[in-house]
């Protein structure tokens, strides 16, 4: 097991970029979080695949875990995909990170009927991260298509036009708080992440979808 990082171990680490994967449920996330933090529940399929796809092997990484079983989960998940510069794990804590004057940050989501409305009104921006066959199937025209296999690909997405809102959606939500959490990491501003559903759901809210590949 990795040694359990308090707020002054991580004080160090964080000041020099170290990279922290919140393994906790988006909806824990949300509610405060290390700024910064990329939101990769351990209870994702595939989780150290996922974490392939968006991180080098080469970066120093800290778990970030609502208790030591799923930190100890989460760090398996990636040293079996190749992932061995792991500084440590730390339990959530938002009150001691801030008492200790760490930086903290809080993150939100919209429903699919306040997307749809601001698709409509034309104050959000869609980032698409479901796969390509799921894409053919039926999207948001104008909508960035970033699949989860190429989330290293984040920082190519545009930053949303002045006073628009970016929201990330997949097909039911699982998706979309990783790649969420990785657009605010690369910089950008007023990102939500879809719940309650997902772009196929958009079509009975008087959103037309457009079907194939461009």
């Amino acid at each position: 097991m990795k040694r359990l990082l308090d707020p002054d171990a991580l004080r160090p680490l964080l000041a020099a970029g170290v990279t922290v994967l919140d393994a906790r449920a988006p909806e824990e996330f949300d509610r405060g979080h290390l700024r910064n933090a990329i939101n990769l529940p351990v209870a994702s399929p595939g989780v150290g695949t996922r974490a392939g796809w968006a991180l080098s092997p080469d970066e120093q990484i800290v778990v970030v875990a609502a208790e030591p079983r799923g930190a100890q989960r989460m760090i398996s998940a990636l040293q079996a995909v190749g992932f061995w510069h792991l500084a440590g794990f730390a339990l959530a804590d938002l009150e001691a990170w801030r008492a200790a004057g760490l930086d903290t940050a809080e993150s939100g989501s919209w429903d699919l009927d306040r997307v749809a409305a601001g698709l409509q009104d034309h104050i959000v921006e869609l980032v698409d991260v479901r796969e390509p066959s799921e894409w053919a199937r039926g999207h948001v025209p104008g909508s960035h298509h970033v699949p989860l296999h190429r989330m290293r690909d984040i920082e190519s997405v545009p930053t949303a036009a002045d006073g628009r809102t970016t929201a990330v959606a997949c097909a039911a939500g699982a998706r979309a708080a990783f790649a969420a959490s990785l657009l605010r990491r690369a910089g950008h501003d007023d990102v939500v992440r879809v719940t309650g559903g997902g772009v196929p759901d958009l079509g009975a809210r008087g959103l037309e979808l457009q079907s194939g590949r461009d």
